[in-house]
């Protein structure tokens, strides 16, 4: 797992499918568990940003599906955490 500090939480994640047969058909559905637990619409974009993640355990999941209906087998999946701030832990 990738334990990233409270005030690294914007994220940029990049992902590439290949469909030999029609490499313009690649569309892609992620989602950002601990986030939003459903997939998003597909998509041609091969990236997604995250910007003011609060902190947290998430896992991010990416799967190919092309224009023909075809889904892929595999999901792939980062899993990460973003730490609290010392400073939340204090009190006055």
């Amino acid at each position: 797992m990738l334990t990233l500090p409270y005030n690294h939480n914007r994220i940029n994640i990049s992902y590439t499918g290949i469909y030999l047969k029609n490499p313009d058909a690649v569309m892609y559905q992620y989602r950002l568990i601990g986030l939003d637990n459903k997939f998003s619409q597909p998509s041609s974009n091969s990236s997604m940003n995250f910007t003011a993640i609060p902190p947290g355990k998430y896992t991010f999941q990416v799967k190919v599906i092309t224009k023909d209906g075809l889904f892929s087998v595999n999901t792939a999946s980062v899993v990460f955490e973003i730490l609290l701030s010392i400073l939340s832990n204090v009190s006055f």
